[in-house]
């Protein structure tokens, strides 16, 4: 069947599912992984030339973002907020939700969305992994494979086998521990202590070192039955639905900044919505102060912006906050402008000397 549709996709969902024939007795979870391009291994990013440096880039990140790390309790914690600081760590996200694996498989890169959607020519076929067979959660395994980030590559087992020792307050025998070493992948189920792992309703792999020499790790699934090709041609039109039923860029990635990208790219960079941003008076917020504030917003915004008479009538006919410029700002295309100049512009806001209740309403 020829993915044109996300009725298409959820119909061989369910038949791929079905032809797996499991056992009626034993419930399995189906966990889905969504790839853009079908080319690619299931690898983890730090498998990618990466490996021999992986301890330098955990110590760096850990004491680079101290504040933030401290407050994660455990290592595979640390670990997946690596993952999604964009850090190559062993994990491999997976879901249980097939259209979030979906999304995955229609996008270039979670930045290139844009490029993706108005050139599918550009793209390569996407897929969508199934695997229901895994084996059950075990904590213990996937907290010792977590510290293999921790150590250097070439650490030996017998020292391996002191420092899991001196880490974790578990028994454990130097055989376990080789059969754990030797084992290609774990499941981890995720704490949903991460909102973006709720939103994509996420877990992970963790990988350990074996088959990493030739970086090709084959799961216990047969890659051509276990897998959906989304063809590149369809990848717009299953986007423009998967948004249609709340699938998109703000919901599986609910940082501000992934709202500012998805809002630019429905308002701004589709050329039929720029209506909708020149009548953008549902942000105005009122505010009380110096009479001269407005004006002087304005003849700031002139100078900066002269090519925005959208951005300047937003600002004639609205009271408006240092937050609603920004966001009129982003809106119109100048979340790119740079840090300097949106510096100067709250340095401007600063320099008008607003009183003390109106900046509680402000950045």
């Amino acid at each position: 069947m020829t993915i044109k549709h996300v009725e298409d996709y959820l119909k061989s969902v369910k038949e791929q599912i079905k032809s797996l024939e499991l056992p009626a007795e034993k419930q399995y979870t189906n966990y889905f992984r969504g790839q853009s391009n079908a080319n690619w291994d299931l690898v983890p990013s730090v498998f990618r030339d990466h490996l021999f440096n992986e301890h330098n880039l955990y110590y760096e990140m850990e004491r680079n973002l101290y504040n933030e790390m401290s407050k994660l309790s455990s290592v595979i914690d640390k670990l997946v907020y690596m993952q999604h600081q964009g850090l190559p760590t062993r994990l491999l996200d997976i879901t249980k939700n097939s259209l979030v694996a979906l999304y995955f498989a229609c996008i270039t890169h979670q930045k290139c969305e844009k490029e993706c959607t108005k050139d599918c020519k550009k793209c390569s076929d996407g897929a969508v992994y199934i695997f229901s067979e895994l084996e059950n959660y075990d904590k213990k395994e996937v907290d010792i494979i977590s510290l293999l980030p921790k150590v250097k590559y070439d650490f030996g087992v017998n020292s391996f086998y002191s420092f899991v020792k001196e880490q974790l307050s578990v028994e454990l025998s130097k055989k376990e521990l080789e059969r754990i070493l030797n084992k290609e992948f774990a499941l981890v189920k995720s704490n949903k202590n991460n909102n973006r792992v709720i939103k994509q309703d996420g877990d992970f792999f963790i990988f350990s070192n074996k088959g990493s020499y030739d970086k090709k790790i084959k799961f216990d699934v047969k890659r051509d039955e276990n897998r959906i090709i989304i063809p590149k041609e369809y990848k717009k039109q299953l986007l423009e639905e998967l948004d249609q039923i709340g699938i998109n860029r703000y919901s599986l990635f609910p940082e501000p900044e992934h709202l500012a990208k998805y809002l630019k790219h429905n308002y701004v960079d589709n050329e039929s919505e720029k209506e909708k941003v020149v009548s953008y008076e549902e942000v105005s917020v009122e505010i009380e102060g110096k009479k001269d504030y407005k004006t002087k917003v304005l003849e700031y915004i002139e100078e900066r912006f002269p090519q925005n008479k959208a951005l300047y009538e937003f600002i004639v006919n609205n009271d408006i906050s240092r937050t609603k410029v920004r966001e009129k700002l982003s809106l119109l295309g100048y979340e790119e402008i740079g840090v300097l100049d949106m510096d100067k512009f709250d340095n401007f806001i600063d320099s008008l000397e607003i009183p003390k209740n109106i900046n509680d309403l402000v950045l």
